[in-house]
Parts: structure tokens; C-alpha cells; sequence
């Protein structure tokens, strides 16, 4: 893992951590969002906004392929200009 993406790990990780009310080492990286984190839609969304103050900008129109953490921080990834 490079360095990019060592901080976009950190960062989600840790927004969601910040998010939920839990230690950034209680969240591992296939936790779903919905059944591990509880987080509903509105939660998700938030989290999204929080990120996007980040610089970090995901269309919700893309939620439904993002299921895990994981899979967040591979989207986010896969976006152009991140890496």
C-alpha cells in the first residue's frame, strides 16, 4: 500500500470511528456498513458530506455497489486524480 492510499484508509477509517462513536481499531475493513456499523442511508450520506470536506467526492448514486469498508476505500481509490 502506498502512501495515498495509506491516508485514504486512515481518513475513512477514521471519519467513520468519529461517525459511530467507536475506536478507529474497532473498525476493520470488511465491516458492512449497514449490518456491522448500523449506519442507515442519512448516516452514509453524512459521511459522505464529511469526506467530501475532505476533497473527497462520491456520487450517492454509487452507494448501492459500496457494501463494506473495504469497499468504500476501493472506490474512492478508483476515482481519477486520487492516486
Amino acid at each position: 500500500m502506498n502512501n495515498t492510499e495509506q491516508k485514504i484508509k486512515n481518513l475513512v477509517i477514521g471519519k467513520l470511528a468519529e461517525h459511530i462513536g467507536v475506536e478507529t481499531e474497532d473498525i476493520n475493513l470488511q465491516d458492512s456498513l449497514v449490518e456491522d456499523l448500523h449506519l442507515n442511508i442519512a448516516e452514509i450520506s453524512d459521511l459522505l458530506q464529511e469526506l467530501s470536506e475532505e476533497g473527497i467526492e462520491i456520487e450517492e448514486t454509487n452507494l448501492k455497489s459500496i457494501e463494506t469498508v473495504s469497499d468504500l476505500i476501493d472506490y474512492i481509490l478508483s476515482q481519477p486524480g486520487i492516486i
